[in-house]
């Protein structure tokens, strides 16, 4: 069962944190010109004894600015590259995509903490995408910068989430090395049969053709849809139409059913 988005205290979202309540639930990343599985995103959920399967929009807002969103973002990042250990270990090399916030990568020391929490899970650094949202990098771009260039040099992956909502422009994005663009829900939602999403749609595509970044369409969720990415050249696509976001126990099962 999901809760429903009643916002969480401070105090029991630092309760749930001590009890090892918040996990990762992955959502895959498959190529769009051959269906090839290629990478997931973790995506965090708190599971919560009494209220079941808690979405971040109930407590992402609170922890925000506080130091209990590093605390999360420690969390997760533990528990993606665990995870994404297991998955080399059984014969699937997939890249993981873990977001992080503006606090934690205005930390020049972040860089050099993420790559040894990768080292000692034995995960390589071209295996871990770093994301951040399009509207951190338009508020924060320049103090983060330090960190992202350092971070793409030690070979992690750089992506910027949510683009297509008018918060960065292209110089931003060309100043960083980016590996990877993801296009906002907004621009992908009914864009087969709208004039003005599908030219947003495009544009976007273009931009990451440009820049030389991979393309990535989220919440792809119908047939046309697909079809649009895949004309447009778009590379990759996440969003329901493929899978929802999968407690890491249930991806093989996807992946079976995916493939038949």
């Amino acid at each position: 069962m999901t809760a429903p988005a009643l916002a969480m205290s401070l105090d029991d979202i630092g309760q749930g944190i001590v009890l090892d309540q918040f996990v990762p639930y992955f959502q895959p990343k498959v190529a769009i010109a051959t269906r090839q599985l290629v990478g997931t995103e973790a995506l965090i959920r708190w599971r919560h004894p009494q209220r079941g399967v808690i979405l971040p929009a109930a407590f992402i807002p609170v922890a925000e600015s506080h130091p209990v969103m590093r605390d999360l973002t420690d969390t997760m990042l533990e528990k993606s590259l665990a995870q994404g250990r297991i998955w080399l270990e059984q014969g699937w090399p997939l890249s993981v995509s873990i977001n992080f916030s503006a606090d934690v990568l205005t930390d020049i020391a972040a860089a050099d903490y993420i790559a040894a929490r990768a080292v000692a899970h034995g995960v390589a650094a071209a295996s871990v995408v770093v994301e951040i949202g399009e509207s951190v990098l338009a508020t924060h771009a320049e103090t983060m910068r330090e960190t992202l260039v350092l971070l793409r040099s030690k070979g992690f992956g750089l992506s910027v989430d949510d683009y297509g909502i008018g918060h960065a422009t292209p110089q931003q994005l060309s100043s960083i090395p980016f590996t990877e663009l993801k296009i906002h829900r907004s621009c992908v939602h009914e864009a087969d049969d709208n004039a003005q999403l599908r030219a947003r749609l495009i544009e976007c595509v273009k931009l990451a053709r440009k820049l030389d970044l991979t393309s990535v369409a989220v919440g792809v969720e119908t047939q046309e849809e697909w079809e649009l990415l895949k004309q447009l050249g778009c590379d990759i696509a996440q969003g329901y139409l493929v899978a929802k976001p999968l407690p890491a126990a249930e991806i093989q099962n996807w992946y079976a059913e995916w493939t038949a």
